[in-house]
């Protein structure tokens, strides 16, 4: 009887045990299960990311080459691709550049699609980013070179000394040697220009000192590009002046001073004022300055559209800043102004309003133009009509 029960109770243990290991095992299984569905779910999900990853920069190129011949923008399409970009990594949008790279595309489409890339670059990841397109630059892709000096010094503007180190490392390693016969590193010189303009206001020596370390002929040519610059303040566009007079001649600082001054012409009047007043401009960089203007104002007149007024406004403003030369540099802007019925009509009711010769002799001296022999006989001055008639277009006038 005892043996009965005991093996009685023995069976009831072992069918309960066997029973815990079919629902542990049936548990695991039910988990293998749902681990297996899990994971099959998120490949499907990385695929189907993968795939709207995948960007067709074929399409996008032949899209914004129609725009540029004047077809309709797919404006659903951009935003699309601006979101996808958005989403992706560092590490993946480096790798859509290097898709760019490696297709057959119009060069305008080409930079246009990798300044949208590096847009969202310079703001994820610029130093690998730098790293990455460095080798890549040959001084003659202009616009992805601007765009990766503008991204240079958007990270300066967080963390200048990590840029310094990073470009002093990169130009020690010959990452921005000259491959040219004059010496000059085109992306180099964009990158120096970036990032002097981060620190003139933050750091104006190291601005100073990196200008010093320079050749003179790359100083020459540091200065001769000045949109950016132009963007600036006041009180960076003084420091980057006073930097400029002490490495340049009187001659070069003159010229590259009337050029900003001209790119601040744009803006208005007002923002040339701002930076005569805050440079302390001599006499001398005031009438450049004031002839650079005067080119740019009359270049941007549409002849179909002129009225006096406007010549009359930047001949008041001349006369302020250059009283002795107005009628002077009149007469040389209508001379590169174009359009010459219009222009000589101009230089002539100014030469009789004003009496003054040299209006004509500076409108003939500039325009190089042989219908102009005409005019010659409406200067007074023999000695200023004997002058402009040695000028090649007009010797043998009668």
């Amino acid at each position: 009887m005892l043996i009965t029960g005991v093996w009685v109770g023995f069976e009831k243990q072992s069918a309960a045990a066997l029973e815990h290991e079919t629902h542990m095992l049936t548990q695991r299984i039910q988990q293998f299960r749902m681990a297996e569905e899990s994971a099959t779910r998120a490949r499907a999900a990385e695929e189907k990311l993968q795939k709207e990853k995948k960007i067709d920069w074929k399409d996008y190129s032949w899209k914004l080459a129609q725009m540029r011949s004047g077809g309709i923008m797919d404006m659903r399409s951009m935003f699309k691709l601006q979101s996808l970009l958005k989403k992706m990594t560092a590490e993946e949008l480096l790798g859509q550049l290097d898709e760019i790279e490696a297709l057959d595309l119009p060069d305008v489409s080409r930079s246009q699609l990798e300044e949208m890339i590096l847009d969202q670059l310079g703001e994820k990841n610029p130093r690998e980013t730098l790293l990455h397109m460095v080798d890549r630059m040959d001084g003659k892709n202009f616009s992805l070179q601007n765009s990766l000096a503008a991204m240079l010094g958007k990270w300066a503007e967080k963390d200048r000394f990590a840029v310094m180190d990073w470009f002093d490392q990169a130009i020690q390693e010959g990452k921005f040697d000259s491959k040219s016969l004059d010496g000059k590193n085109e992306v180099r010189l964009a990158f120096e220009r970036s990032l002097m303009n981060t620190l003139l206001t933050s750091d104006p020596q190291r601005a100073d000192a990196r200008i010093t370390s320079l050749p003179m002929e790359q100083r020459e040519e540091l200065f001769k590009s000045n949109y950016m610059i132009s963007q600036e303040g006041p009180e960076a566009q003084k420091v980057y002046v006073d930097i400029m007079r002490a490495h340049l001649s009187v001659d070069q600082a003159k010229e590259n001073l009337a050029n900003l001054a001209g790119s601040l012409s744009y803006e208005g009047y007002d923002k040339v004022d701002s930076l005569i007043t805050h440079i302390s401009a001599t006499v001398e960089e005031k009438v450049s300055i004031v002839e650079e203007v005067m080119n740019q104002q009359l270049s941007q007149m549409n002849w179909e559209t002129w009225k006096p007024e406007m010549l009359e406004k930047a001949r008041a403003w001349a006369s302020i800043h250059a009283p002795a030369q107005v009628d002077n540099l009149t007469g040389k802007a209508l001379g590169r102004a174009g359009n010459y019925n219009k222009s000589s009509t101009l230089a002539i009711q100014y030469l009789e309003s004003t009496g003054n010769d040299e209006v004509m002799v500076a409108f003939l001296t500039e325009v190089k133009d042989s219908r102009g022999k005409e005019l010659i006989d409406k200067i007074k001055d023999p000695v200023l009509r004997e002058q402009v008639s040695r000028i090649a277009p007009y010797k043998d006038r009668k």
